[in-house]
């Protein structure tokens, strides 16, 4: 037993010291890469001085290189939610997975403090309020609501659906999958009486302007929030009249016949953020600045306006009705009315292209659910469910949950402590203990990338030892123990660490970091 003590002291000794290198480790200092993961200057080369290169993003600062997969810490977050669960922040985590410039924050609609929102201080509608201050004081000064309603503001996960009025949305039958949103957005005169079946009957919002809303009163749906997105100063104008319920005289201005009346009181009109317009124009789909002035070919459409707004306020985002086939010019435009696909190519204030290669960036990386496409994709079965990669969160074994000695818990999951606590298929840990790692998990000591991985060894392996002799957990530095197999957790996937000298095995191939998509 004296022999023993020396070995004891020495093992007292290291925990406190390697334990100390931890906490050096998280506060930054040292970082160590896990697989795949870039290194500081590969970073610093594809950001530089703010600009994205070329090689990895796009002009307009997208990924080049676009797919369905999870980014491993969406994994984490979204991979176990049941089936038709609403994932909380889904769409504005994978826009920023895509587009890292995208902040979340933007209120939907403007409110009382409007001024204090400086990015559109500065412009003119249709990007911003400049000039028009007053008037939209007084409009808000009548309204005095600002949000969804208190039912809709309340809930801590929305689903939304933007409805677009393509043609392409007759006979598909989605109208019931379309009820089933938390928030039903559409568009101008968009009707929906004898078109329930194919378009559903509920509306939360109705965005539109003055040419595009609903003429007739007797269109509007029941219940919705009339929301005008103001494309000139002479759509605030309009807008006073139909909430003060004054009479319009004269329509000059307006570039075709506008509502003279709104049948919704003060307290169900909004005023759409202009920032959204400004942000599609410009960032995300790179439309000419014209020094911020509304000039050829720089305006976005009202659906992809309304999109970005989804965008910043939506948890899950789904469109359908979206989708200009201009190899078809007879083909409806609407799915309401007669005009041709080929009045599309009038517009001289649009960039449809443009705008299509946008919304296709959102339906590929799957930060948008496009329902009236998705059975040409195989990517939807009728469920308006965004169709996410799940990977089975593997578990410690009992008496391994590092958590529990209030130690290991972190965010990042590519720090090493959420490695420990989240061990994912790829990751790399250079010890085991009985039942770890876990079966349905290859941990790794070589890759392509295998003196980074030796180099890895020097913290995973005292880290690992230290962590399960202070846990009193049974330690293996090779194979498993000898004994029943159903005595022990499996691990038959497990690599033993090498020997000094001994080179480390290579396996032939590496687990994906999310299941393949089908085609």
């Amino acid at each position: 037993m004296s022999r023993m003590k020396p070995t004891r002291n020495l093992m007292l000794v290291l925990c406190p010291m390697l334990v100390l290198g931890f906490l050096y480790y998280s506060s930054g200092r040292l970082h160590l890469r896990v697989w795949g993961q870039k290194s500081q200057s590969e970073m610093d080369n594809v950001f530089a001085v703010g600009r994205v290169v070329a090689s990895a993003y796009d002009k307009q600062g997208f990924l080049l290189k676009l797919d369905g997969k999870l980014p491993l810490d969406l994994v984490y977050k979204y991979g176990n939610l049941s089936k038709g669960a609403c994932k909380p922040g889904f769409a504005a985590a994978k826009m920023t997975a895509i587009y890292p410039k995208f902040t979340k924050p933007a209120p939907m609609f403007l409110d009382p403090n409007f001024k204090r929102l400086t990015k559109i201080s500065s412009y003119l509608p249709p990007f911003g309020i400049k000039t028009q201050e007053r008037i939209i004081e007084a409009i808000l000064s009548a309204t005095q609501n600002y949000g969804l309603g208190s039912e809709l503001d309340s809930l801590s996960c929305k689903k939304c659906i933007i409805m677009g009025n393509g043609g392409i949305l007759s006979n598909k039958s989605l109208g019931s999958v379309i009820d089933e949103y938390d928030v039903v957005v559409r568009l101008n005169e968009a009707l929906l009486k004898g078109y329930e079946k194919d378009v559903g009957s509920k509306t939360t919002v109705r965005i539109t302007y003055p040419e595009g809303a609903i003429q007739n009163p007797k269109n509007y749906e029941d219940q919705s929030l009339f929301v005008l997105s103001a494309f000139k100063p002479l759509d605030f104008k309009w807008l006073r009249h139909m909430v003060f319920k004054d009479k319009l005289r004269g329509t000059e201005g307006f570039w075709k016949s506008v509502a003279h009346t709104v049948p919704r009181e003060p307290s169900e009109i909004r005023i759409l953020n202009p920032y959204f317009i400004q942000e599609a124009a410009f960032q995300f789909i790179g439309l000419p600045l014209n020094n911020g002035v509304m000039g050829r070919g720089n305006i976005p459409t009202l659906g992809t306006v309304a999109i970005t707004m989804a965008l910043h306020n939506c948890d899950e985002v789904a469109v359908a009705g979206f989708g200009y086939d201009m190899n078809t010019p007879h083909a409806p435009l609407h799915y309401y009315e007669k005009v041709k696909m080929s009045a599309i190519k009038e517009s001289w204030t649009h960039n449809i292209a443009k705008e299509k290669e946008f919304l296709q960036k959102l339906v590929k990386a799957e930060v948008i659910q496009d329902l009236t496409h998705a059975e040409e994709r195989g990517a939807l079965e009728g469920t308006g469910e965004s169709s996410v990669s799940h990977h089975p969160t593997p578990t410690p074994p009992a008496g391994f949950s590092l958590s529990t000695f209030g130690l290991l818990h972190h965010p990042n999951p590519h720090h090493p402590l959420a490695l420990l606590e989240h061990p994912g298929p790829t990751k790399t840990l250079t010890c085991s203990a009985v039942g770890w790692p876990p079966s349905d998990s290859t941990i790794t000591e070589g890759s392509p990338k295998a003196e980074e991985e030796e180099k890895k060894e020097g913290l995973y392996t005292p880290l690992c030892i230290c962590i399960c002799i202070c846990a009193g957990l049974r330690l293996e530095l090779g194979p498993p123990a000898p004994g029943p197999a159903s005595a022990r957790p499996a691990l038959q996937n497990h690599t033993r660490v090498p020997r000094k000298g001994e080179r480390p095995t290579i396996p032939n191939s590496l687990p994906p970091l999310t299941q393949p998509q089908k085609n």
